[in-house]
């Protein structure tokens, strides 16, 4: 199994925060500097001029050991409702009216375990999918065997009009299209599933993670060998001499 991860940033991160609040979800922390650890949750989020912190419930005897708060790094982790790990890192903190606030991390990391290795795109690549004339098409970033990592541009209004691409919906009719200078394979999967759909709002895009269900052998057979081609010319790529 290789592990990959996804880094959240903005609006999805302060999202996850929230979730963490609502739920009081037990959060795993250690601090390496005290030697300590132990198991938490996230009470609140405060903003101040412009910048996130989040309250943790303070274990006892926390802040007796720490000498410069300002510096404070806090590693933290939790199992999220996916089932999946996330991880994330605090550094700095400030004290206001007897609450120690903790700086929002840049990121945090969606963990995965993936049975199967992935293919970067470097190439023209799509993701076809639903009905013969009224298919919608994404962007593809990466591939393996089980699944692909795309990118949707809606209009403006947003994934009001798509009800298809929403978590844990089957998509049917499906093709993965990659396209070269001089050639096209197409290969197609009977049915796919979203696994997830995350915005990013700095653009009018979303990550989709499908997960590609039901292929005939012969297909599969197709994308095994295309994969196995594309390595081997990555790794013919990176050897001296043989370019």
């Amino acid at each position: 199994m290789m592990e990959t991860s996804e880094k959240i940033k903005c609006k999805e991160q302060l999202q996850i925060f929230q979730q963490l609040v609502d739920e009081r979800r037990l959060v795993q922390f250690q601090i390496r500097e005290i030697s300590m650890d132990g198991l938490t949750f996230i009470r609140a989020i405060r903003k101040d001029w412009g910048t996130h912190y989040f309250l943790i419930d303070v274990p006892e005897g926390l802040w007796a050991n720490i000498t410069n708060p300002k510096k404070l790094f806090i590693e933290f982790e939790f199992t999220g409702s996916d089932k999946l790990p996330y991880r994330f890192k605090s550094i700095g903190s400030k004290k206001i009216r007897n609450e120690i606030w903790l700086l929002f991390p840049k990121y945090v990391e969606r963990i995965q375990l993936r049975e199967h290795f992935r293919i970067e795109v470097r190439t023209k690549a799509k993701f076809l999918f639903g009905p013969e004339g009224a298919r919608l098409s994404m962007k593809v970033i990466n591939f393996s065997e089980g699944g692909a990592l795309a990118e949707f541009h809606p209009p403006a209004d947003g994934l009001r009009g798509y009800p298809m691409v929403k978590p844990n919906k089957t998509l049917g009719n499906c093709r993965l299209i990659l396209t070269s200078r001089v050639s096209q394979l197409t290969i197609r999967v009977k049915r796919s599933r979203l696994v997830r759909v995350t915005e990013d709002p700095s653009v009018q895009r979303y990550f989709c993670a499908l997960q590609f269900v039901e292929m005939a052998g012969e297909e599969k057979n197709k994308l095994t060998q295309l994969i196995y081609n594309m390595q081997r010319e990555f790794l013919r790529k990176r050897l001296p001499g043989q370019r």
